[in-house]
């Protein structure tokens, strides 16, 4: 803040002001922060890094629930010479925007001139995922899985049988309702279980 205060209209100032909104919104002053990289983004003194500025306010702004403004200062990433080195980033944030607001074909548009314009980068990557998962449809609904009752098989007299065949249980399964559940045994088989 004394960086600010004493040195504005330099680099360090800029600077400053960058690494102050980052604090202040870790610290729940979100309008004060968006304030700090506005004044950051609207000052007319050149700084390098000015594109990060954007991006973090768009980032925040978004996070704010401000859209339009988001989007704005995103476009101006990817129109800018000077924020190329973010441009895919703004390109996805884009798509994902357009994607929230029910526009495919924006956001088809956003991801696909990121997999062109940088192909063979992570973001190209990211841009593909996205758009797979665009036009993924939604799971088929499956029923309920069955249920099984708490039940325990047991010599008669309440005392758990650990001596029971498999037929035995097969027999208390069909007594509680569930032998249509289970697959029927071979009587070949059922002999050699035995």
């Amino acid at each position: 803040e004394e960086i600010i205060k004493n040195f504005e209209g330099t680099a360090a100032a800029g600077s400053s002001k960058i690494l102050l909104a980052e604090k202040q919104w870790e610290d729940g002053q979100q309008d004060v922060a968006v304030a700090t990289l506005r004044a950051m983004t609207d000052s007319k003194v050149a700084h390098p890094a000015r594109p990060t500025a954007m991006a973090s306010l768009a980032a925040k702004l978004l996070s704010q629930g401000k859209t339009s403004d988001a989007e704005e200062l995103y476009t101006e990433l990817t129109e800018s010479a000077d924020s190329q080195y973010l441009a895919a980033y703004a390109w996805i944030s884009l798509g994902d925007i357009a994607l929230s607001r029910g526009d495919k074909e924006a956001a088809e548009k956003a991801y696909a001139t990121v997999e062109k314009d940088f192909s063979g980068t992570s973001h190209s990557q990211d841009a593909i995922n996205r758009r797979l998962l665009m036009n993924a449809e939604s799971p088929a609904e499956l029923a309920a899985p069955i249920e099984l009752p708490d039940t325990k098989i047991t010599d008669g007299e309440g005392a758990p049988d650990k001596d029971l065949e498999i037929n035995d249980m097969l027999d208390a399964l069909k007594a509680a309702g569930l032998e249509a559940n289970f697959p029927q045994t071979p009587p070949e088989e059922n002999k050699t279980n035995k």
